[in-house]
This record gives structure tokens, sequence and C-alpha cells, in this order.
């Protein structure tokens, strides 16, 4: 993430973003800042995290953020996140679009535990491993999404493509797409 140009409104999004999750608990930043941190920059206007909710409220994450100056983007954020599992947010500061999901499932506990701390110019930030980052991107499969998998893969020569195998072939029994993995594997050598 360069410190400087266009960049700036979501990386101070993005580190007012990470004190919100870690005054609530756990979680880690995805999405399109991540993908920059593990690969090459990649413009990006909003900034996307996972948060584990096993024991918090949404009601309580959006108290929390409030309190940060954030803000929900939607007027039916609460039941959004009761339905599905995002709190559409927005950074008061920035505008700087906030896609807080609520992690519940084995994978996100994982995603959680394994990510990483990284120091940027202007904060930490503790982001998904690039594996992980690979997986929910193959889960998604749209056009950014299969490029940021080959941008990834390009800088991050000894992936865990075991890892990504096991969780993409189980993502697509459980959502019958029984093509996921090999979608992905077929970019691997791009």
């Amino acid at each position: 993430m360069d410190s400087g140009g266009p960049l700036t409104g979501v990386q101070r999004a993005a580190i007012r973003l990470q004190e919100l999750i870690d005054r609530l608990g756990d979680g880690a930043i995805i999405g399109g800042v991540a993908v920059g941190l593990h690969s090459d920059y990649r413009s990006t206007h909003d900034v996307d995290a996972i948060l584990w909710a096993e024991s918090i409220e949404p009601k309580t994450v959006l108290e929390e953020a409030e309190r940060m100056g954030i803000v929900p983007r939607v007027p039916n954020v609460l039941e959004d996140a009761q339905r599905i599992l995002v709190m559409r947010l927005r950074d008061n500061k920035s505008g700087v679009p906030l896609d807080l999901s609520l992690a519940f499932t084995p994978f996100e506990k994982e995603a959680i535990e394994r990510s990483i701390s990284i120091q940027t110019p202007i904060g930490e930030l503790r982001i998904a491993t690039p594996e992980d980052i690979v997986i929910m991107k193959g889960v998604a499969q749209r056009e950014q999404d299969l490029a940021d998998i080959v941008s990834i893969a390009a800088h991050n020569p000894a992936l865990d493509w075991g890892r990504i195998e096991f969780w993409l072939t189980e993502f697509g029994n459980a959502l019958e797409l029984p093509d996921l993995w090999s979608t992905v594997k077929a970019l691997k050598h791009e």
C-alpha cells in the first residue's frame, strides 16, 4: 500500500477499520487492500474485512463503529447483518465505503487465526494470507477476483496450493459449484 497518492483515503479508512476490529475482537483485512499488499498495487475504492462474530451482536458492532465515526452506508444495516452477514459501513472522515463481513465459518476462523501483521507507512494492518485471499476470490470468481488470483500467484511462488485446493473443493461441494478449484488451478500458471 503506497503511502501517498490516490489511496490515501482508503489507507486511512483501512487503519480505522482495523482499529474497530481490534476493539471488538479478532479479524482481518481482505479484498483489494490485501491483494495490493500481497502483489501489485491495484486501485480500490473500498475496504473489506472479516470480523469473528461468534459472540458479538451486530448492534454492538454498530455502536462501537459509530463511536469511531464509522456510520451505516445503508438504512437497514442491522437487517443486512442478520440476512447477508455483511455490515455496509462508511468511514465518515474519508467517505470510503467499508464492508465488514461477520465471520462464523471454520474457514473464516482459520483465515483470521492465520492472518499476518503488516506495518504500513500509516499504521499496522492484519491481513489475510495470500492463500486465504485466493480462496475467497476463488469462491467469488468475478472478473477482478480472477485477475487478483493471477497477480497473487505471480508474486507469491510458495503459495500453499494444497490448502487452496482443499477449501475450494469444500466450498465447491457445499455450493454445488464443482468447478471452483479447476478454474483457480488453471490460473496458477498464467
